[in-house]
């Protein structure tokens, strides 16, 4: 299993002990994960809890290639009470999408600066504010209320003839 993850605003200092028992929750979970999914998954995220009480270990579709991968397997455990959840999007109509990609792997992986591109990209548009685009189908009515479609990790004009946004801002 190939795990990203990343843990978002903790103080600076407060880690260490922190990122000590989440290392050992994850291990302890990922030892049991193939006795509760049977599907055999590759897990492409392991989200922790701030808290450290809960590991989500997510599967997206294309997570590299996909500007923003759809979410196809999740299994959230609940460490104190060994308590999961197994959900599956990959026959779902309007599965879950990710967005802001580069906030789960680290700065050094290959495709970070692609992914962060992106999501400033899309800040700049101010299309990462609205509460509803967590799923593909409000996604892709959003981009398409604007004008707008991402091809290979740039947004652009949904009319050919306009381009990237970023080069019809330059002329």
């Amino acid at each position: 299993m190939a795990l990203i993850g990343h843990m978002l605003d903790q103080e600076p200092g407060s880690l260490q002990g922190q990122k000590v028992r989440c290392q050992n929750g994850v291990k302890a979970v990922d030892y049991r994960l193939k006795e509760i999914d049977s599907r055999d998954a590759d897990y492409n995220i392991a989200k922790i809890s701030h808290d450290g009480r809960k590991v989500s270990f997510l599967r997206y579709k294309d997570f590299d290639r996909d500007a923003h991968p759809e979410l196809l397997h999740s299994v959230r455990v609940h460490l104190p009470t060994a308590s999961y959840t197994i959900r599956d999007y990959s026959e779902s109509s309007n599965p879950p999408i990710l967005h802001r990609k580069e906030t789960f792997v680290d700065p050094l992986y290959q495709n970070f600066s692609t992914f962060a591109d992106l999501t400033r990209q899309e800040e700049e548009l101010d299309l990462l504010s609205r509460p509803n685009i967590g799923f593909r189908t409000d996604w892709l009515q959003f981009l398409a209320e604007r004008g707008l479609q991402i091809v290979d990790h740039t947004v652009v004009s949904a009319s050919p003839s306009q381009g990237s946004i970023q080069q019809s801002e330059a002329d």
